[in-house]
């Protein structure tokens, strides 16, 4: 697009210039009145948006002047879109729970409260930790020594001093119980490396006794070896 025409009365260097002055412009060069217009049109985000980027943007945002322009072209878009077919009924709105009405909000009011009285009900009537201890539901971890259990039923892993969360206790089994595993690994391994060692070590001097390939393969050989221990 060009943005000067070709003159020949016009000096190159000066239409150099302006063209390079007209690519400078930016969005806050242009005046009060066009970036008003634009604000206008955005929507509630977008200026909020748009307001941050800027102090001039901000200045003008919350100008009184846009918000009047805006309330003027809602006041000219609201009502045929208020009157259009394509818009819910009341009953479809109260249908969705979209629109509720004072018996609708009495009740839900109404039932959060039996909600609440019966919550209470049931906490007031829940066993104690202790007694959960005692049917096994709660680990003893979870239960202070102080609200029933003695120092000693703490040494012997019967209470704690500090209470802690079940979540906590069975993390920490699972934890102990995956290093139990890995030592068993360790130890079986270990075993097994020693056993294979003792047979080859076996093998390797029942071969010097007797020899290899006196009418018996290395196979079978191994395989009495192994049948004798």
């Amino acid at each position: 697009m060009q943005l000067i025409p070709e003159r020949h009365d016009v000096d190159p260097t000066c239409a150099v210039a302006i063209q390079h002055s007209l690519q400078a412009l930016s969005l806050l060069d242009l005046p009060t009145e066009v970036l008003l217009q634009i604000l206008g049109n955005l929507e509630v985000c977008d200026l909020l948006a748009a307001s941050r980027t800027s102090h001039l943007l901000r200045r003008l945002a919350l100008a009184p002047i846009l918000h009047r322009l805006r309330l003027r072209r809602t006041r000219a878009v609201l009502p045929p879109l208020l009157t259009s077919p394509s818009r819910p009924s009341l009953a479809d709105l109260i249908r969705r729970s979209i629109f509720m009405t004072n018996t609708t909000v009495v009740s839900r009011k109404l039932a959060r409260s039996l909600v609440s009285i019966r919550l209470q009900h049931r906490l007031a009537t829940r066993p104690s930790p202790e007694a959960l201890v005692a049917r096994s539901v709660l680990p003893p971890e979870c239960v202070p020594y102080g609200g029933g259990c003695s120092a000693k039923a703490v040494g012997a892993g019967l209470g704690a001093a500090v209470p802690v969360a079940p979540a906590l206790v069975a993390r920490r089994r699972a934890v102990e119980r995956e290093r139990v595993k890995d030592g068993l690994r360790r130890f079986v391994g270990s075993s097994w490396r020693g056993e294979v060692q003792t047979r080859e070590e076996g093998v390797r001097r029942w071969e010097e006794r007797v020899g290899v390939g006196r009418g018996r393969s290395r196979e079978h050989t191994v395989f009495a070896v192994m049948g004798a221990m």
